[in-house]
C-alpha cells in the first residue's frame, strides 16, 4: 500500500510535465529536411573511456616476511594473473589476510611467513584465535 502511494507521488510530476506544452504542430510535419546527427560515441571513443587498468603490485613485493603490510589491500599479481585478497574478518574490526598458505598479516602490521602450511603453524593459529575465527 505504501509503495503504491510512493509510485503515485513520483508519477504525478511526470504526468503534469508531459501534459504541458503548446498546441503548435509537431516537428514531424516540419518541411525542413535537415538531417540530424547522432551524439552516441563511436566504438573507438567507448574503448578509450574504459576503466583504468588495475595497478595492484606484484605479490612478491607485498608478501615479504617482516615488511609492513599495506593499510588497504585488494590483492596482488603473480606475473599477469590477479590474485584476489583472502581474509577473515576479526571481531576487533580488522581483517587477517593470508596468502600462498604460508603468509599472513593484518593491515599496518608486519607480514609473517610460516615454515609450513598455515593450518599447522602455531603462530598463525594464535593470530586466528585472537581474531575470533
Amino acid at each position: 500500500m505504501r509503495t503504491r502511494r510512493w509510485l503515485a507521488a513520483l508519477a504525478l510530476p511526470l504526468v503534469l510535465v508531459t501534459g504541458c506544452g503548446d498546441d503548435s504542430p509537431s516537428s514531424a510535419d516540419d518541411p525542413d529536411p535537415t538531417p540530424t546527427t547522432s551524439t552516441s560515441p563511436s566504438p573507438s571513443e567507448s574503448e578509450t573511456t574504459s576503466a583504468p587498468p588495475d595497478t595492484s603490485p606484484q605479490c612478491s613485493e607485498i608478501w615479504v616476511d617482516g615488511k609492513k603490510f599495506p593499510e588497504r589491500y585488494r590483492g596482488c599479481f603473480e606475473g599477469t594473473e590477479k590474485i584476489q585478497a583472502e581474509s577473515v574478518y576479526c571481531e576487533f574490526g580488522t581483517k587477517l589476510f593470508f596468502y600462498a598458505n604460508s603468509f599472513y598479516a593484518v593491515p599496518n602490521g608486519p607480514v609473517n611467513e610460516t615454515e609450513g602450511p598455515l593450518a599447522k603453524d602455531d603462530s598463525f593459529k594464535t593470530a586466528l584465535n585472537k581474531c575470533g575465527g
